[in-house]
């Protein structure tokens, strides 16, 4: 008997790496992973990042940003960055969703503490 190939459907899955404290004044660096675990490539990947008041994306005013990564071939990844800065103390969140032609596929909240020095 031959085993029938297993066909897995295109899957986003979504990492984030960041330090969990940080000093108030400083700026955190968000790590994120995208990787499709599937066998069939996926289109119109987007990353879109929301983030707490206290977050602020240097030199805009905006507290949302996103990032167009296009096409994500089967089981390949993308690593892309976001820093954020915050000069007020507390524990700060910013929400990383990632869609996948308009759809959303994957989310994560990610929070960090900023502390007085």
């Amino acid at each position: 008997m031959v085993p029938q190939e297993v066909n897995v459907p295109a899957q986003l899955k979504l990492t984030v790496k960041v330090d969990k404290q940080k000093q108030v004044g400083s700026s955190v660096t968000y790590q994120l992973t995208v990787q499709n675990l599937g066998h069939e490539s996926l289109e119109k990947i987007v990353v879109e990042s929301e983030f707490d008041e206290a977050l602020v994306f240097p030199g805009k005013i905006e507290k949302k940003v996103s990032r167009s990564l296009g096409r994500l071939a089967a089981q390949d990844s993308l690593v892309l960055a976001l820093t954020l800065h915050s000069e007020v103390p507390g524990l700060h969140c910013c929400r990383f969703s990632v869609t996948s032609d308009g759809l959303e596929s994957v989310w994560k909240l990610v929070c960090v503490e900023f502390e007085q020095p």
